[in-house]
C-alpha cells in the first residue's frame, strides 16, 4: 500500500527550564536595592521569547518586571537596615520558570 500522508504538530510552549543568572543585589542606601541579572540561556526558555522577569526578596514578596529587555530593576521604600535576601524567576507566555537561588 502507499505511504499515509505527513503529520505535521507543534508542540507546546512550556515554562522556562532555567532561572536567571548572575543575580546580583546591590544595597543603594538604607531603603533601597538595586537588582542585576542576565537572563537565562536561550535553550531554556522553551518559548521564543522571556515575557517578563519575578523577583522575590524575603521581606516585601513578589515584583513583576513586564520589559523584558531590562537587566535591572530598582527597589525602594525597603524597612531601612533589614537584610534582604532576593531571588528571581523568568516567565514565558506558557509559565514562571524556576527561582534562582537566593543571594
Amino acid at each position: 500500500s502507499p505511504p499515509s500522508a505527513g503529520v505535521t504538530g507543534t508542540t507546546s510552549e512550556a515554562a522556562p527550564s532555567a532561572p536567571p543568572l548572575s543575580v546580583v543585589p546591590t544595597a543603594m542606601d538604607a531603603s533601597t536595592i538595586w537588582i542585576t541579572w542576565e537572563p537565562p540561556a536561550c535553550e531554556t526558555w522553551n518559548s521564543e521569547t522571556i515575557t517578563s522577569y519575578v523577583i522575590q526578596n524575603d521581606q516585601t514578596g513578589p515584583t513583576q518586571v513586564n520589559n523584558p529587555a531590562l537587566r535591572s530593576f530598582t527597589i525602594s521604600n525597603l524597612p531601612t537596615f533589614t537584610e534582604y535576601s532576593v531571588r528571581m524567576a523568568a516567565v514565558n507566555s506558557a509559565d514562571q520558570g524556576p527561582f534562582s537561588e537566593s543571594t
